[in-house]
């Protein structure tokens, strides 16, 4: 799997967000995306999922073209975003909200499979599956969302701020799951403002700055950087 973004403008309105922005995701990648509020980082997951059309530049993925495709395009392709908000089907079941994850499938053996796998790796969902979505907590529901995309059994998964309005406690408990994704194969690209969490559960970070890619690094040389560690973690 290789997703390519080549030279982007794109942005709301009048105003460019990202500007000639350049970028490389292969199989295996764990991405942070890194940068103050503005610099792009949820900008770029909208651009490569459709929600929004670059203004130029280009977005391939394995090769093809996507810039101008649909968001339910995007999906069969492996292509799959956990947008902010969590947005679970609150009066829908953990397991229902899982199986509508697989909309896209007719495996049902292999459905069945990957549900019984979620619930192994992930024993909260298994102790809550006949549980409305909506009664659990908002970390509960955000490591459902996750869950969920992951039963179309994406390529590249796209997280985009899963700590928001999640109490501290919550927040840990939430990249403890994403952290459990290390070895599932799956190549994932996160915008988080807490840099710190991201860091931990990731390898690779971009660093973004006035609509371009300022840095592409590992996460650990990123966290020996000084000038990093005075801007994004206080010292």
């Amino acid at each position: 799997m290789t997703l390519e973004i080549e030279d982007l403008r794109a942005g709301y309105g009048d105003r460019v967000i990202l500007d000639g922005l350049s970028m490389r995701i292969d199989t295996g990648d764990r991405i942070s995306l890194i940068g103050h509020n503005g610099a792009g980082k949820s900008t770029i997951i909208k651009a490569i999922t459709g929600q929004i059309r670059p203004r130029s530049g280009a977005i391939r993925f394995d090769g093809q073209p996507i810039t101008r495709m649909d968001t339910a395009d995007l999906v069969p392709l492996g292509i799959v975003q956990v947008p902010p908000g969590r947005r679970v089907f609150p009066r829908l079941s953990v397991e229902q909200n899982l199986r509508m994850g697989a909309y896209t499938r007719k495996d049902r053996a292999g459905i069945a499979g990957d549900i019984a796998a979620t619930y192994d790796r992930f024993p909260v969902l298994a102790r809550k599956r006949a549980h409305a979505a909506g009664t659990m907590s908002g970390g509960e529901q955000q490591m459902l969302a996750i869950a969920r995309a992951l039963m179309s059994r994406p390529r590249l998964l796209l997280v985009d701020e899963p700590s928001l309005g999640l109490s501290p406690l919550m927040v840990e408990q939430v990249f403890e799951f994403l952290g459990g994704l290390k070895d599932s194969g799956v190549s994932i690209v996160l915008a988080e403002q807490n840099v710190r969490m991201a860091l931990k559960v990731t390898d690779r970070a971009v660093v973004l700055s006035q609509g371009a890619v300022r840095s592409d690094m590992s996460a650990a040389a990123l966290l020996q950087d000084a000038e990093f560690r005075r801007t994004y973690l206080g010292g």
